[in-house]
């Protein structure tokens, strides 16, 4: 049978011995009879593999198809029958249109042909060419579910994509097959790259198993004849094949590199004649015998070769008659093949039915495993829940024992405790008794007591009777002779303060230098009506020294009246009239400390309370040594939790929302952040110092007509807010910023201030730098999770804006020739020359005077 099968088929396209080979005899015999009867009779009209005909004409189908494109049917045994190719037929039945290139998940390839009924009465299909059958087959939606290319269908027997003319090889590179390693070209068009396997080409991925390799392009396997993305592992020599199944256990780690292409080798060498190398050899031969010889070996060479062509000759005749009996081996097995066409036929509707029986039952059984299966998961619930069940029920079966148990032993501990009450009862029935008696025996011993203080009483009375009237005639006398040197002085201290006032302000322009050191603090003596008054300037420079020297007391003369002022009690004696009023001292504290005036004081006189040559008080409140212990006493901590949160909300609501250049930003962080503990600085020295540059400064402003550039609207709204309740001088662009550092310089600065000589250079000069936003303080607020920063009043003047970075900075510069300099430098985001991003992210603004700026909070905070 099989030999027959091989004489009737030499003639067909594709030879039915592979399907002999795979155990389908029946269905090649079949095969062969179709083909023969379509070559014969001419006509395409034919049996499809469903039992129905359809006709050559192109009329619609009663389906309301209209079949106008013939191609080859079935798998296996292919016929000729006409398809429906219109696109929106194709997409509505199936989703993809006629002439789409299908892949399915292991490589194989299909094309999309057109719709077609199943059966003779049965729903309309989409069918397509898989790779290696015959003809159109119904679509698979499981196999095939990605559609990577278009191409244009014919009516050949070969599948439309076998020719590869829908892929586009550009790209030479090494190819490794089967261990071979070889030159090959490829697609790497990022559309088909990314439909085939998922990735562009020269995307670097990896595994889990940690295998990194590079996608190069997409190739036909050579081995499998199946289309898959090749990739270049690490280590290997070239690229492999890898199909859509195995490619979903990588994923991309870098962005797409650059492939370098490989050379083609020169796949055809020289190979110069025969004849040729024999002449150029006897040339080369110099003596006769030589070339004598060679000759003969020539002529003997040519006899041989023409004995081996007239056997050349003999054998195309025996070929020759071979193929004759070949051809009457061809017509037989034609004839054989028609015989036994219907019989294949029969065969193959047989097998069909076996296979979709077998397929039934596999179903069924596929079924009756999955409920097995649900039934042993209830069966395993059940048994655990049971289980569960019977630990519980032990479980509360020991506690009931426990708890008896206990019972019983808080039973016996009870009955021991009665007894115990009873003995106590006995003796606190005992011990009452002895405090009745007690309290009788107290009750009589204050009777008399209190009858002895009603004598005492009595005679106390009648001598303070007789003081007082002593004393409300002296007193008398006293109120009136005081009430007349009162007027007196009291208009001469009406005048005495008005020349003050006026000499103060004539000299107050030639003494400004002078008194530089008592900006904010001022002596006053309390009038007649209850209200203060301050001294003259001179008389305050006096009575500060002497309390600088420690003195108790001072001496003044004013309009030929002599003052003595006592410094221990606070008050003011006149020598003439022996009158004293209060004094005081103001340090020009602001509202919201609570450090008083009078706390003020009580430091000073402790101070000079200590022994000599100790430092001066204006070094009392500017400690040299013994940060730790002076952090102390220049800071108050906030004990209001509410005050803690308002200052949470200033840092959160201070974050400045951008992306950061590299790695996570530090603005998230921030978002979270807590003050969990707070300090806020009231240090008199540091103080005293800052409104003097506030005051210098705002004098240099006028003095120099210049109209500094408003900084206000480059701040927050959180920062505004907190300073407009600080009351800060916006007039001379006084404002509260941000500064990141550790807690042992935070406790430096609030004890000493900032100091920009210990400073680090940094992009805009060695400076003190400050911030707007807290998520650029936290990047120098220390390590770890709790950070500080430093939330501080700044004045900044006029300052300068910076175009590009100037590390060599060591003060403000100036705008212009004939311009003042600058008070500070202001660094806005955007693009800045000299960075290294080229760019400024935050706003900064550096300031390089000590007194510049004032610690007012210093917050500890978790993120």
């Amino acid at each position: 049978c099989v030999r027959r099968c091989l004489r009737a088929s030499a003639s067909l396209p594709r030879p039915p011995l592979a399907m002999v080979q795979h155990g389908h005899l029946v269905r090649a015999l079949a095969c062969s009879a179709a083909h023969e009867v379509g070559q014969s009779s001419g006509q395409l009209g034919a049996v499809g593999a469903f039992g129905h005909a359809l006709s050559r004409d192109g009329a619609s189908s009663p389906g309301g198809l209209q079949l106008t494109f013939e191609y080859p049917q079935g798998s296996r045994c292919a016929a000729t029958v006409r398809f429906d190719v219109r696109p929106d037929v194709c997409k509505e039945v199936g989703g993809f249109a006629h002439g789409d290139v299908l892949l399915g998940r292991f490589g194989k390839v299909a094309t999309v042909i057109g719709v077609l009924a199943k059966a003779a009465e049965g729903a309309p299909c989409l069918w397509c060419h898989v790779e290696g059958a015959a003809g159109a087959e119904v679509l698979d939606a499981r196999k095939f579910f990605r559609c990577v290319a278009h191409t244009a269908p014919d009516s050949g027997q070969r599948a439309p994509t076998s020719t590869d003319a829908w892929l586009s090889p550009t790209f030479g590179y090494m190819a490794l097959s089967q261990q071979v390693e070889a030159y090959a070209q490829f697609d790497i068009r990022e559309d088909i790259c990314l439909k085939v396997g998922g990735f562009k080409h020269g995307q670097v991925m990896k595994n889990r198993h940690g295998e990194r390799c590079t996608a190069i392009g997409v190739r036909r396997d050579p081995v499998t004849e199946r289309v898959a993305l090749w990739l270049h592992v690490e280590g290997q020599r070239g690229a492999e094949p890898f199909h859509y199944a195995r490619l979903q256990e990588f994923w991309p780690v870098r962005r797409v590199e650059e492939v370098r292409e490989a050379e083609a080798p020169d796949w055809q060498p020289q190979r110069p004649l025969w004849d040729d190398l024999m002449r150029e050899v006897i040339s080369k031969v110099g003596d006769e015998p030589t070339t004598r010889r060679w000759e003969l070996h020539l002529v003997s060479e040519s006899k041989r070769y023409q004995t081996e062509q007239r056997r050349a000759k003999e054998l195309k005749a025996i070929v020759k008659g071979m193929e004759a009996r070949m051809r009457d081996l061809q017509v037989q097995a034609e004839e054989e093949r028609a015989a036994e066409a219907l019989r294949a036929r029969g065969w193959e509707e047989r097998v069909r039915h076996s296979e979709r029986e077998a397929w039934l039952a596999r179903e069924g059984r596929d079924v009756a495993e999955a409920r097995a299966k649900a039934l042993q998961k209830k069966v395993r619930h059940f048994e655990r829940e049971a289980l569960l069940v019977r630990k519980d029920r032990d479980a509360k079966e020991a506690l009931a024992k426990e708890l008896q148990a206990a019972l019983e032993r808080e039973e016996d501990e009870l009955l021991k405790v009665e007894r115990l009450l009873e003995k106590e009862r006995g003796h606190s029935e005992a011990a009452e008794s002895r405090l009745e008696r007690t309290i009788e025996g107290l009750r009589t011993d204050k009777e008399a007591l209190a009858r002895e203080l009603e004598d005492v009483s009595l005679e106390l009375a009648r001598e303070r009777e007789q003081a007082d009237d002593a004393l409300q005639e002296r007193d008398l006398k006293l109120r009136q002779e005081e009430e007349k040197v009162r007027e007196l002085e009291d208009r001469v201290q009406e005048l005495n303060n008005l020349v003050d006032v006026l000499r103060s302000r004539v000299r107050n322009a030639s003494h400004h230098g002078k008194h530089l050191s008592n900006v904010g603090q001022s002596w006053q003596f309390q009038g007649v009506g209850g209200e203060w008054v301050s001294f003259s300037p001179e008389h305050g420079e006096i009575l500060s020294k002497a309390l600088e020297a420690g003195e108790q007391a001072c001496r003044i003369e004013r309009d030929g009246m002599v003052y003595i002022e006592d410094l221990e009690r606070m008050e003011q004696l006149n020598q003439a009239t022996s009158k004293a009023r209060k004094i005081r001292c103001t340090f020009g504290l602001p509202g919201h400390w609570s450090t008083t005036d009078a706390d003020c004081m009580k430091k000073l006189k402790l101070c000079q309370r200590g022994q000599p040559g100790r430092p001066g008080w204006r070094d009392y409140f500017v400690p040299r040594s013994a940060v730790e212990c002076k952090f102390q006493e220049v800071t108050v901590r906030v004990s209001d939790h509410a005050k803690r949160e308002e200052l949470t909300r200033l840092l959160r609501a201070s974050v400045f929302h951008h992306t950061a250049f590299d790695g996570p930003s530090d603005c998230d962080r921030m978002r979270n952040c807590e003050v969990f503990e707070a300090y806020h600085v009231e240090n008199v020295g540091l103080w005293k110092q800052y409104v003097e540059t506030c005051r210098r400064m705002q004098s240099k402003l006028a003095d120099s007509r210049v109209r500094p550039q408003e900084i206000r609207s480059r701040l927050g709204q959180a920062l505004k807010d907190f300073g407009d309740a600080l009351d800060v001088a916006s007039e001379v662009n006084e404002c509260v910023l941000c500064h990141g550092t550790s807690w042992a310089t935070a406790m430096e600065i609030a004890v000493e201030g900032f100091d920009s000589r210990l400073a680090r250079e940094g992009f805009y000069g060695k400076g003190t730098y400050f911030a707007c936003q807290s998520c650029k303080s936290y990047q120098y607020g220390g390590q770890g999770s709790e950070r500080v920063v430093i939330a501080a009043r700044v004045v900044l003047g006029d300052p300068y804006v910076a175009q590009e970075v100037d590390r060599c900075l060591q003060r403000p510069p100036k705008r212009g020739e004939g311009h003042p300099r600058c008070d500070s430098v202001l660094a806005s985001p955007g693009p800045m020359a000299g960075h290294p991003h080229q760019e400024q992210t935050h706003t900064e603004f550096v300031v390089f005077e000590q007194a510049q700026a004032y610690p007012e909070y210093i917050l500890r905070y978790r993120v």
